[in-house]
């Protein structure tokens, strides 16, 4: 598995770089800006420590990794070894894998949610555009999410049916 936890190291910072401002946020009228940490944190915590082995993504990289293994110091002839390996990296469809992984662990962050009574709303433009100002993490973007996730007219006009939950990979 050191290969896949290298792929996944290895793309996760550009992915997470990269990223907008979402399109859907989640809110609980009134809810207070340290229960709404709290409880953000609790449900990323709670996904990002599940175990995700079972999902088509993590068994990807697992069969990768062992076909890999495979081929790395095998007796034989290097080049085609190495050309092997390529092939099997190719394969592997790292995007595709890690996409799997990440709808699996949002599921759990939606369901859990759901659980402490929050629900989806649709960020406005200028909402969004906003938020892609302020720095990812800093207190002043927890701020104003908190800000929209908390106001009862903004959740019951910016509304959007919330997902089934799907904890199961």
């Amino acid at each position: 598995m050191r290969v896949a936890s290298f792929l996944i190291a290895a793309t996760l910072p550009a992915a997470v770089m990269a990223a907008p401002a979402p399109q859907l946020s989640w809110g609980k009228p009134g809810v207070s800006l340290a229960t709404y940490r709290a409880e953000a944190i609790g449900c990323g915590m709670r996904a990002y420590y599940t175990d995700v082995a079972n999902t088509n993504g993590a068994k990807n990289f697992q069969e990768s990794s062992r076909l890999l293994d495979s081929y790395a110091g095998a007796p034989g002839d290097t080049l085609e070894n190495a050309r092997m390996m390529g092939h099997i990296v190719e394969s592997t469809h790292v995007d595709a894998s890690l996409k799997d992984v990440k709808q699996f662990q949002a599921g759990l962050i939606g369901k859990c949610l759901l659980d402490h009574g929050y629900h989806r709303f649709r960020l406005t433009d200028d909402q969004r555009a906003h938020l892609e100002k302020l720095k990812v993490g800093s207190e002043a973007r927890h701020a104003y999410l908190h800000e929209l996730a908390a106001d009862p007219q903004i959740l019951s006009a910016q509304a959007v049916p919330d997902p089934t939950p799907t904890t199961t990979p």
